[in-house]
């Protein structure tokens, strides 16, 4: 996959503002709902969070983590390697007013500080060009006894994978 077809990829994180993210504790998968707070062209992912929190302390003893987003008709699971960091201007740029609630002192709270994953595989899923009425038919056939032919459903979906671990970032 080149380059550009990953940055396309990468273009459709404009279509999510929440995902869930995934990391480990004592071997046990952890995911919670996160509000993006800023992305880059090479689908680094940065999230506002607290120091204090157990996510930090999650990925502070194991920073492999999983960003999943799902929307109406399209669907990316980011894997990748977390990064904390307090850098001012980081924080100023990834930043979201509905953050706010979560830290009293807004984006000066000392508790402050970037959440931001570096990707190392990303997979993504597109069902924009299966229309409502395929979607209809499947389920009518379903409801009448019939599977419908996993080919065409698969035909539907635009799916891509891509390893991007030697790829320098």
């Amino acid at each position: 996959m080149t380059d550009n077809e990953i940055r396309q990829i990468f273009k459709n994180l404009d279509s999510f503002d929440h995902a869930m993210l995934v990391t480990e504790r004592d071997g046990e998968l952890r995911s919670r709902p996160m509000v993006i707070g800023d992305y880059t062209d090479d689908g680094r992912i940065r999230f506002i969070t607290r120091d204090d929190s157990e996510k930090v302390a999650e990925i502070d003893e194991y920073p492999k983590v999983n960003v999943a987003l799902h929307g109406d008709s399209t669907f990316l699971s980011v894997s990748g390697n977390a990064r904390l960091t307090k850098n001012r201007d980081l924080i100023d740029k990834t930043w979201q007013q509905t953050q706010r609630p979560w830290f009293s002192e807004g984006r000066d709270d000392p508790h402050a500080m970037v959440l931001e994953v570096i990707p190392t595989y990303v997979e993504y899923w597109n069902r924009s060009g299966s229309s409502v009425m395929q979607s209809i038919f499947h389920q009518a056939q379903e409801a009448l006894g019939g599977m419908p032919d996993r080919d065409s459903v698969r035909q539907e979906t635009e799916h891509r994978s891509v390893d991007i671990s030697n790829r320098p970032l």
